[in-house]
């Protein structure tokens, strides 16, 4: 299924029903709204993950110096995007 004109997608677009980046006030609906954090991976591959969990499905991989626009985390997982083609998912704190 794919998201009509009035739904953002959410493989691009960083928001969730509890959280949205500034950016997007006004344009999506959040309980809250806050600026990213630019971080760079610091490894030479650094997984992105659908889900927070490190087993869950990898849709994409930052390689070192590639910046990641982080939003969350929740333990040693954050929650961005990445900057080059656009994704959101879940990576390695350490990465």
């Amino acid at each position: 299924m794919t998201p009509d004109a009035h739904t953002p997608d959410p493989r691009t677009t960083l928001a969730r029903p509890d959280l949205a980046e500034q950016a997007l006030e006004g344009l999506v609906r959040a309980a809250a709204y806050r600026p990213v954090r630019a971080m760079e991976a610091a490894v030479p591959f650094a997984d992105i993950h659908a889900a927070a969990d490190p087993a869950s499905e990898r849709i994409d991989q930052l390689i070192y110096g590639e910046a990641f626009d982080v939003l969350d985390q929740k333990g040693d997982r954050l929650w961005g995007r990445a900057r080059r083609d656009g994704l959101v998912g879940w990576i390695s704190a350490s990465a």
